[in-house]
């Protein structure tokens, strides 16, 4: 019912300047508290609902929020043509709304999912449909421990997103976002923060309130972000996470009715967001044990850019290449192919084709801000095998078309842009488009045609 009101209501919403904290794409890290001060005025309903006093403590309140989604997704040659094609085109709707409940140290909050897929033949995919979902629900009790140090303890369904989100993403490209079971611990301190973690995945159905953790598939771990390095100039991620399951495809357990992978990831992470010049690299290395051998992978990642922000549109130049490993031999009892394990959607470009796994890129970008509101993107990317006994994985971390009887490496190229229109705090607009242009490699593999891409997005979030 609130989502449906906030929806009709949202038609009524004008363009305020507020003194409210900027929306995250994690709605739960969203902080309120500040509009306890008895000089902030609310300017409008919306602003009402972001803090509703619960008694005289100003760290007693309680914030509620939303988003409303509608795609129209047009594909032609979806999956360069194999399956059925009878419908191109298919309308997405996402409904979702949070109460965050603050009562000093403690806090509750909770989230619920909707998703629907209009039009689409055949039937939507896990990732596009629920009815309604318990999507988050978790405690937090944080423990101050001194001026500059702080413990906290979080339990329950939740979001996770990790550093670029290589490995763990809330996967916002999609429908429906994904959550997990976990026990988390935080410790901050100055400029060091460390996550420790454990739980596992949320399974998504299509009905009522019936999405399930997968207890098969684990995933635990440890992620230090040590901000301000190099006189505050640079910053730096030291993680291992541990993974745990008998859900994954790739093309050497293709056979295997039966298959179990226990992967561990060490990875560093070395980045700037400040300044002209800013860089994002990081270096993977996966070791562990499947079913069908010892486990051995990696990923390389260099993303380097420059923008003018003095210029006419402050144009952005962005340079992004990775190496993402696949399987040397079949049967040689190593799996050497990557698991991104849960990678954001559109990992390369805008179109959600090939994930990353058994692949090697070259993805240029320019960025334009017209106005103040209007934004354009155009790249283009261009994809490998990097081996070829190895085959071609979508962006579900899954085998999407099997390789060892090509000898072809490349894959094909994919140009494509993004403009975006954002009037005020509460709207999103967007139309993206993208064009694969298909190698040998599908061809002799099987279908092999172009793909053609557009998103129009609307988007209305509080």
């Amino acid at each position: 019912m609130f989502v449906g009101l906030l929806w009709v209501t949202s038609l009524s919403a004008t363009a305020q300047e507020t003194a409210l904290p900027p929306l995250q794409m994690l709605r739960a890290e969203e902080d309120y508290l500040l509009l306890g001060d008895d000089h902030f005025q609310p300017k409008n309903f919306w602003e009402r609902l972001k803090y509703i006093p619960l008694s005289s403590r100003k760290d007693h309140f309680l914030s509620i929020g939303g988003e409303v989604r509608h795609q129209y997704e047009f594909f032609e040659n979806n999956n360069w043509g194999a399956g059925i094609q009878d419908h191109s085109g298919w309308w997405l709707q996402r409904y979702m709304a949070h109460a965050d409940l603050h009562l000093g140290n403690f806090r509750l909050f909770g989230q619920l999912q909707s998703g629907a897929l209009l039009f689409a033949s055949p039937e939507p995919r896990g990732i596009d449909r629920d009815d309604l979902g318990l999507f988050q629900a978790f405690g937090e009790y944080r423990a101050p421990m001194s001026t500059n140090t702080s413990l906290t303890l979080r339990v329950g369904r939740q979001e996770l997103w990790y550093g670029a989100r290589r490995l763990i993403s809330v996967r916002e490209g999609p429908n429906l976002r994904q959550s997990f079971d976990v026990a988390k611990v935080v410790w901050e301190h100055q400029n060091l923060q460390l996550d420790a973690f454990y739980g596992y995945y949320i399974d998504n159905e299509f009905g009522f309130f019936d999405n399930q953790r997968l207890t098969d598939e684990q995933i635990w771990g440890g992620y230090l972000v040590w901000k301000q390095l190099n006189r505050g100039k640079t910053n730096a991620d030291l993680y291992y996470i541990g993974f745990e399951s008998p859900f994954r495809t790739f093309e050497e357990n293709l056979n295997l009715d039966n298959f179990l992978e226990t992967r561990h990831s060490v990875g560093i992470r070395w980045w700037k967001d400040a300044g002209n010049f800013q860089f994002n690299n990081e270096a993977v290395y996966q070791f562990g044990n499947a079913t069908v051998g010892d486990i051995r992978a990696y990923t390389l990642s260099f993303d380097v850019n420059y923008q003018w922000k003095d210029g006419l549109f402050s144009p952005k130049l962005d340079l992004q290449t990775e190496i993402i490993s696949g399987d040397r031999e079949l049967g040689d009892g190593r799996l050497e192919t990557f698991n991104a394990l849960y990678p954001r959607g559109a990992y390369f470009g805008l179109i959600a084709l090939i994930g990353p796994a058994n692949l090697i890129d070259v993805h240029p970008a320019v960025y334009l801000s017209v106005s103040k509101s209007i934004s354009l993107m155009a790249d283009w990317d261009v994809f490998w095998r990097h081996q070829i006994a190895d085959g071609v994985y979508g962006p579900n971390a899954l085998l999407e078309r099997a390789g060892s009887t090509s000898s072809e490496r490349y894959l094909g190229h994919q140009p494509g842009f993004e403009l975006a229109y954002e009037p005020h705090r509460y709207w999103q607009f967007a139309l993206e488009g993208s064009w694969f242009v298909a190698g040998d490699f599908f061809r002799q593999t099987g279908s092999g045609e172009n793909v053609l891409h557009f998103i129009v997005t609307s988007r209305f979030k509080i």
